[in-house]
């Protein structure tokens, strides 16, 4: 049977929003100074008084005033004739310790043994109606109540004031599924008059806001006979706590998910240098505060768009390095995303990591940029000659890509000049000319084994594209390349690759090539690994200490003054990838690695630790299919150690799942299998851990919680959140949401429930609504064995001790 839902939420500027506010900016500030601070704080706000009370236990020190005004000017009360502004109005504080017998309970030596700080039960939901897994009644209501706030903030409706309240209905069909929104109702809190007198009118704000906030927010589901009531009562104009008191809190229903599933109770970094796989391409997280809001940032499945992003100081950070050279900088609770001994993909953080760990590495489907104008211009000295003339373009191309390549490759970069390149044999001096040609109308100047084209300009317009006046140990990827679209990033590379790379066939049958990149600069081999990343090939960076080491090319002798990089395309896939997305410009290397007969079979890349789940899954196959042994799984089952690899590869599991998807369409450990491969990560292990300090970031990602960093899986970042009825309403919530995610359910509803001094829950349930394509005791099975449940796992794995709360305050917590 069709229904009607219906969901409201308010403004910031809404009395107890305004509350929740306050109380999560004095938390945020005080976790920020001591994460192990425990806050519980409430706030009262009424007409020019605020009062702020709780309990505190904190090492850090807040200016409680201070923050309390700092947050209602944010909001917008700012004027006298509000009866409420952050000049004007009163603020009284009694905050005191917390209570001993509370704490005897909660404060544990070891965190993870941390018992609940309160007694209750905790729910959390999540639905596949929008991409961020809330019910679409509250999503809307959420976005609609941001947008007026955002179209009060820039000005363009003068006349808005701060308070305003949203209320959405949802029409659902037979199979629960939204067709479209009936009714709008909204009250926006506005001036009087406008600057010229004018009287404001319900319809004057209605048809102002249903250009600029409703239709482009209701979108696809706003209709021709979508109601929309604006200010029902006729004016709005004494709003907010003049109007109404406020208490922190007391908006239960907007904080969670609308009425649409039970609440509970409780009112609710990586190193700067990390590159994120965003829709621009590559960008360093300390550079991602330039992104739009809601631009797309890649997670371990798919791109998604991302929230607030978050500058956290220098920190103490742990420098990760695999054994494949692929490495980052994060905070000690980092979590990142490895496959542990048991073969499940968890969270695990950087100061847990262990040797049995295989850390994912998300390489499929990434993101390259558009390319980015680029603004040049150039003024020469007064009385001084130009030879050459040029016509610089405003977007990297593909040959000025590939010169640079050449140039970061075997090239004096230190010149101020003009491009130098070593053009040591006939072919690529020939390139060369003719590169130059293309570019500037004229070959360059040979002198010995260098071709330059001489002009200062050139090579300001070069600097300007991120190229350096590095020497050979100091290159890198020029900043440009980073932002550019694939064709053009693939051109650099092939130009680095002509230079300083190498290939030869390799294996007893030429079934392999080993493609090769040697350098001083371990920081241009990074950079390379990760601009490989985004094509998916896989590469292993290796030191050779060639200190001293000499060398005979050609007819010149090179001695080596500091250690060697190599940096070696991993796995047959990988070297496919690179000869049909990069390949060499000289033919000489482009017909060698031509030559390589590169074969599916011959993919090694593996899925590890995943022997014991086969196991599981041929024990129930009928025996019929044991003996056929269609996808030669038993083979390796019953004697891995003679086998080629001791792991599943994927060539491997994608015929394991081809053969047996009518067999396993229910089974939870197939589904698990099915998505390793959906993900198709690369995965290796930890070489070394170091401790160091640094600035670092973070940002949030709503729906998803999760970002590539250096193409690691990373986890991205009131009362108390070590308060089980706030930490577990966030676990809980992260449970469902997880569970939608993986496809097993459209909609889920998990409860917890805690006892005060307790660590274990007393109860953990799971249900679907006749959704789930496994059933619900599969479900459940499966949550207490991958998900930490204590309130001290919880803190950790949620990363829940962030100071990130009073930008999560307002429009919902999920």
């Amino acid at each position: 049977m069709a229904y009607l839902f219906t969901s409201e939420s308010v403004t910031e500027g809404h009395p107890d929003n305004v509350c929740d506010r306050i109380s999560d900016a004095i938390l945020a500030e005080l976790l920020r100074q001591d994460p192990h601070s425990h806050v519980a704080v409430e706030t009262m706000v009424t007409t020019g008084l605020i009062v702020v009370a709780g309990e505190v236990t904190t090492k850090g020190y807040a200016d409680i005033q201070g923050i309390v005004r700092k947050t209602i000017k944010e909001i917008g009360y700012t004027k006298p004739e509000y009866q409420f502004d952050s000049l004007g109005s009163g603020v009284l504080v009694g905050i005191h310790e917390q209570s001993p017998d509370i704490a005897q309970g909660v404060k544990e030596e070891k965190l993870e043994e941390i018992g609940a700080g309160d007694q209750g039960i905790m729910f959390g939901y999540a639905c596949d109606e929008t991409p961020e897994l809330m019910p679409l009644p509250i999503s809307l209501a959420n976005k609609l109540a941001k947008k007026l706030s955002d179209v009060r903030r820039a000005g363009t409706l003068p006349y808005m004031r701060p308070d305003g309240k949203v209320q959405i209905t949802v029409q659902y069909d037979d199979e629960h599924r939204p067709n479209e929104v009936t009714t709008v109702v909204l009250a926006q809190q506005h001036d009087e008059k406008t600057a010229d007198g004018k009287t404001i009118t319900s319809d004057m704000i209605k048809k102002d806001l249903l250009e600029l906030a409703i239709k482009p927010v209701i979108g696809k589901y706003f209709t021709p006979n979508t109601k929309v009531v604006v200010n029902g009562t006729g004016k709005f104009v004494i709003g907010g706590p003049a109007s109404d008191s406020g208490v922190t809190g007391r908006k239960i229903i907007v904080d969670t998910y609308g009425g649409m599933a039970p609440h509970g109770g409780g009112a609710f970094c990586v190193g700067g240098g990390s590159l994120v796989d965003t829709q621009e391409g590559l960008a360093p997280i300390r550079e991602l505060s330039a992104l739009p809001l809601g631009a797309l940032i890649k997670t371990d499945i798919s791109p998604t768009p991302v929230g607030d992003w978050i500058d956290n100081g220098e920190m103490e950070v742990r420098e990760i390095e695999t054994k494949d050279g692929y490495s980052l900088e994060g905070t000690p609770n980092q979590a990142i995303r490895v496959i542990d001994a048991q073969g499940n993909y968890v969270w695990r953080r950087v100061d847990e990591l262990q040797q049995s760990d295989y850390l994912a590495i998300q390489r499929k489907n990434r993101m390259f940029g558009a390319g980015k104008r680029i603004d040049f211009t150039f003024t020469h000295k007064p009385g001084t000659y130009r030879k050459n003339s040029f016509s610089f373009p405003d977007q990297l191309s593909e040959d000025y890509s590939y010169l640079m390549g050449l140039l970061v490759g075997d090239g004096n970069c230190t010149s101020r000049d003009g491009a130098q390149v070593c053009v040591c044999e006939n072919e690529m001096r020939e390139n060369v000319q003719a590169l130059f040609k293309r570019l500037f109308g004229s070959e360059g100047r040979i002198f010995g084994h260098w071709a330059h084209f001489c002009g200062v300009e050139l090579r300001a317009y070069l600097a300007r594209l991120g190229m350096g006046y590095w020497r050979s140990w100091q290159k890198r990827v020029p900043q440009s390349i980073f932002s550019a679209p694939k064709p053009v990033v693939a051109a650099f590379l092939r130009g680095l690759f002509d230079t300083d790379g190498t290939v030869r066939v390799s294996g007893r049958s030429g079934h392999s090539a080993d493609i090769k990149l040697t350098t001083t600069s371990k920081e241009l081999a990074l950079d390379v690994q990760q601009l490989l990343l985004n094509f998916g090939i896989i590469s292993n960076i290796q030191t050779v200490q060639a200190t001293g080491k000499v060398a005979h090319i050609r007819e010149r002798i090179v001695r080596s003054a500091r250690p060697l990089y190599h940096l070696r395309v991993k796995g047959a896939d990988s070297t496919d990838a690179f000869r049909r997305e990069i390949s060499f410009g000289l033919s000489r290397k482009a017909k060698i690695l031509a030559a390589a007969k590169i074969e599916p079979k011959n993919v090694r890349l593996v899925v590890p630790n995943q022997l014991e789940r086969l196991k599981r899954l041929w024990a129930k196959l009928p025996s019929k299919e044991r003996q056929k042994d269609t996808a030669k799984i038993g083979r390796l089952l019953r004697n891995p150690g003679n086998k080629g690899t001791l792991e599943l590869t994927y060539a491997k599991l994608a015929q394991f799942l081809d053969t047996y998807e009518n067999v396993f369409s229910q089974d939870l450990d197939f589904e698990y299998l099915r998505t390793y491969y959906i993900m198709s990560h690369y995965y290796t292990q930890v070489k070394e851990i170091r401790h160091n300090r640094a600035h670092v970031y973070d940002f949030n990602v709503p729906g998803a919680h999760t970002f590539t960093a250096n193409g690691f899986v990373c986890h991205n970042s009131g009362k108390d959140p070590t308060k089980v009825d706030r930490s577990a309403n966030y676990m809980a919530r992260y449970i469902a949401k997880n569970i939608v995610a993986a496809g097993l359910a459209r909609r889920c509803l998990v409860q917890l429930g805690y006892i005060i001094g307790h660590a274990e829950p007393v109860s953990v349930f799971v249900d679907t609504q006749g959704t789930g394509k496994v059933p619900d005791a599969k479900i459940l099975e499966l949550v207490k064995k991958n998900f930490r449940l204590k309130p001290g796992q919880i803190i950790i794995d949620l990363q829940l001790r962030k100071p990130i709360y009073s930008k999560t305050a307002a429009y919902g917590h999920f």
